[in-house]
């Protein structure tokens, strides 16, 4: 079966991404004949199945296999501490607490102007950061080097809720 979408624009260029709305005009394409849904209805129906497939990725430690485009999952890596030569903190890899941060420079003038800041070491969840990650090993299109799956602030949100509130939650690393 050919999963291909169609869009505007020059012959032979890749389309930049692909939305909703695209994959609704495929099934009209493909399987208007046998269902007939609406564009709201099949955007409900979408979203429902999605959110679905998140809260198991979230919740359960779920691999979505995405069909011919790769893994979808929650990957943990540890925090590595490291320090320069000359004794001070290593930055690269740390991530701002950027609320824990502007409390400091609120409480600390001289920390303002020396512009300290405080870093996330997620002592909570065994200091290790946790991301959504898309494995294109298994991926069977073209340049899947070019291809980027982004999660949207909500499902970023949730994965750092679900972690702080369950902190037994395990995921691959």
């Amino acid at each position: 079966m050919d999963y291909t979408f169609t869009r505007k624009g020059k012959k032979g260029k890749y389309p930049a991404d692909y939305g909703m709305t695209n994959a609704y005009q495929y099934y009209l394409e493909h399987y208007k004949n046998k269902y007939d849904v609406s564009q709201r209805e099949y955007s409900l129906i979408f979203k429902e199945v999605m959110e679905r497939i998140m809260f198991k990725i979230i919740f359960e430690n779920f691999e979505f296999k995405m069909p011919f485009t790769g893994n979808l999952r929650v990957k943990k890596t540890p925090i590595q501490i490291k320090f320069n030569p000359d004794g001070t903190l290593c930055r690269k890899g740390l991530r701002v607490d950027w609320k824990a941060t502007k409390d400091l420079w609120k409480a600390d003038e001289e920390a303002k102007l020396k512009k300290q800041v405080v870093y996330h070491f997620n002592d909570h969840n065994d200091r290790c950061n946790l991301k959504f990650y898309y494995d294109k090993r298994t991926c069977q299109m073209k340049n899947q080097s070019a291809y980027k799956l982004s999660m949207s602030r909500k499902w970023d949100r949730l994965l750092n809720e679900a972690v702080k509130r369950n902190p037994n939650l395990n995921y691959f690393e």
